[in-house]
């Protein structure tokens, strides 16, 4: 199946409806709203660069996001139902286990630089430059 045009595929990511799922996580993280729309951004932001990026994985970068990514895939039909059509295929998650490894390090950088090039600041407010990862 071939992925989404790509103006689509931006609709259809920072469009969907996930506002079940924020309240449930939200719930269960114990989190202030604030704190869940910021990880939500993050995580449409991921989902962007991940479709632009297609040939590369991308990292989420933020751990909220990250924790998010796996509440949504939590929700198994409805998040296979929302990215196969954008993606044109499952969009797969690979934790890193164990040590980081140099690829690793090399694969954050260039997510950061995707980041940074794609969105210059982040959902918190501040440049990317100076944002330290929480994720890895």
């Amino acid at each position: 199946m071939p992925k989404m045009p790509r103006d689509a595929a931006q609709k259809a990511i920072y469009g969907e409806k996930l506002d079940d799922i924020l309240d449930d996580f939200q719930q269960q993280k114990n989190w202030t709203k604030d704190r869940v729309l910021v990880a939500d951004t993050w995580y449409r932001n991921f989902l962007w660069l991940s479709y632009l990026h297609l040939d590369h994985p991308v990292f989420a970068i933020y751990k909220d996001s990250d924790d998010l990514w796996h509440a949504h895939m939590l929700y198994t039909k409805r998040y296979r139902e929302f990215v196969v059509p954008i993606f044109g295929q499952f969009l797969n998650h690979t934790p890193i286990v164990g040590r980081v490894t140099f690829s690793d390090v090399e694969q954050f950088e260039r997510a950061m630089n995707w980041y940074d090039a794609e969105f210059a600041r982040s959902p918190l407010g501040v440049p990317l430059t100076s944002f330290v990862s929480q994720c890895y």
